[in-house]
């Protein structure tokens, strides 16, 4: 029985169009220092490349400190002999240029949270001085209330209607799974929205692991819909044209 599909899909595989799946995992921070942190990612084998940009949003009492950088390793930890049963992947990040209010809000977070585990008072001068090789010195600290790490993964897309779409992806994602994303169509038009992972086919006979994930866009702003309309009812007119 032939697949009926309520708007028609477009080919759009050689228009390389492309986009972002914004995925956040819950961290347990392992130590911090004003350059940079090493986390583990709970309930997950999964490592991030080298260089990805990231976010790492931290609760201190009713407010969130949001600290951007890029990711500088990542490794999975033996699991004959992890640190707690929870934890599966480290990874260590960069944090980047920070304006001076940013600097002095992450100053008093570890400020905050290393005195109260040493029982001594951690001075300005103790943040900032460098421990060995390292410019700042590094604190271990208990994770505070909430930590997440947020980051993106790229994908491609193959098939395009105005009600969903076909991607291609190197992550094998769950289905029913709802995730922002964002995709870039040809004008450097960015559209927001929000995908259900409606269903995963593995791509075989080829070298690097991907998946074709079709998505369906359940949450989007008229605005938006209105850029995929126009971009869609674009390929219609061409597609009856080139027939």
């Amino acid at each position: 029985m032939q697949e009926q599909r309520l708007y028609p899909r477009f080919s759009v595989d050689t228009m390389d169009i492309f986009g972002k799946i914004m995925f956040s995992n819950n961290v347990e921070i392992i130590n911090i220092s004003m350059g940079g942190a090493l986390v583990a990612l709970l309930k997950t084998n999964r490592k991030l490349d080298k260089g990805k940009h990231c976010a790492l949003a931290v609760k201190d009492k009713d407010k969130v400190l949001t600290l951007q950088g890029t990711v500088l390793r990542s490794e999975l930890i033996d699991s004959t002999e992890p640190p707690q049963s929870s934890l599966t992947v480290t990874v260590g990040i960069k944090f980047s240029y920070f304006s001076s209010k940013k600097l002095q809000e992450l100053a008093d977070f570890i400020s905050s949270f290393a005195s109260s585990q040493k029982q001594t008072v951690v001075t300005k001068d103790d943040i900032y001085k460098m421990s060995g090789g390292r410019m700042h010195t590094r604190f271990h600290i208990d994770a505070p209330e909430s930590a997440i790490l947020y980051y993106y993964e790229r994908y491609f897309v193959k098939k395009l209607s105005i009600s969903g779409m076909l991607i291609k992806s190197n992550r094998a994602l769950e289905i029913e799974n709802i995730l922002p994303m964002d995709m870039t169509l040809p004008g450097n038009n960015v559209i927001v929205f929000l995908g259900r992972i409606a269903n995963l086919l593995p791509v075989k006979d080829v070298e690097t692991v991907e998946n074709d994930v079709g998505v369906e866009f359940v949450n989007m702003s008229e605005e938006n819909n209105e850029r995929l309309e126009k971009f869609v009812s674009s390929l219609h007119h061409t597609d009856i044209s080139s027939s």
